[in-house]
C-alpha cells in the first residue's frame, strides 16, 4: 500500500479514536493495526464507505392485544426476550437500528406492521419508517423478522417504536409504543 493511501485510511481511524476516547493517535504506519482494533466495533471500508460504530443499545419488548414485538421465541401468549434497538454512528449521523420479531395471535384477517418514528434533539419529527405489511391468516401464533433502519441519514436522538394492527390494511392504529433515547 503506498503512503498516500495508507495516510488516507489512517485519518478516519484517528478521528474515530478521538471520538471513542482512545488515548493515542495512529500514525500512517499503524493504519492496519488500528483497523484491526476497530474490527469488532466498527466496519472500516473503502473511502466511499462510512465508518460505522455502535454507541449503545436498548432492549425492546412490546406486548399488547393481538400483536407483540420482542425476541424470536414465543411463550404463553407473548414473546420470550426482547428485540434490540442499536444506536450507532453511520456516515457521521446518529442512527437507530431495530431488529427483532413481530408476533400476532388471535388476529385472523387483520394486517400487522411495525412503526418507528425518528426525532431530533429539539423534539421535531424527522421521519417515520414502517415494516412491510403482513396479512394475518388464522388465529394461531404467527411471527415475522423485523429489521428497520432509517432510509435517510439524520441526527436522530430519539426513536418511538410501535406495533400497529389494521382491520383494512390502510389505516393502522398503534397498539403499543415505547420511546427510546440515544444513550
Amino acid at each position: 500500500m503506498n503512503k498516500l493511501k495508507t495516510l488516507t485510511l489512517a485519518l478516519p481511524l484517528i478521528a474515530a479514536g478521538a471520538l471513542m476516547g482512545c488515548g493515542g493517535a495512529a500514525t500512517a504506519d499503524e493504519a492496519d493495526v488500528a483497523g484491526e482494533h476497530f474490527a469488532t466495533d466498527a466496519h472500516l471500508g473503502t473511502k466511499a464507505e462510512a465508518l460505522t460504530y455502535t454507541i449503545g443499545s436498548d432492549s425492546v419488548r412490546l406486548t399488547g392485544s393481538q400483536i407483540d414485538f420482542g425476541g424470536s421465541l414465543w411463550g404463553i401468549h407473548s414473546p420470550i426476550g426482547s428485540g434490540t434497538l442499536t444506536w450507532m454512528v453511520l456516515d457521521g449521523y446518529y442512527t437507530p437500528h431495530l431488529v427483532g420479531t413481530m408476533h400476532v395471535e388471535d388476529a385472523h384477517g387483520k394486517y400487522a406492521r411495525m412503526h418507528v418514528s425518528h426525532w431530533d434533539g429539539g423534539g421535531n419529527l424527522i421521519s417515520t419508517e414502517h415494516s412491510g405489511i403482513k396479512t394475518v391468516n388464522g388465529d394461531s401464533h404467527q411471527s415475522w423478522s423485523i429489521d428497520l433502519t432509517p432510509i435517510n441519514p439524520s441526527q436522530i436522538v430519539e426513536a418511538h417504536v410501535c406495533t400497529e394492527l389494521s382491520d383494512d390494511g390502510v389505516n393502522f392504529p398503534q397498539v403499543t409504543c415505547a420511546e427510546y433515547i440515544m444513550p
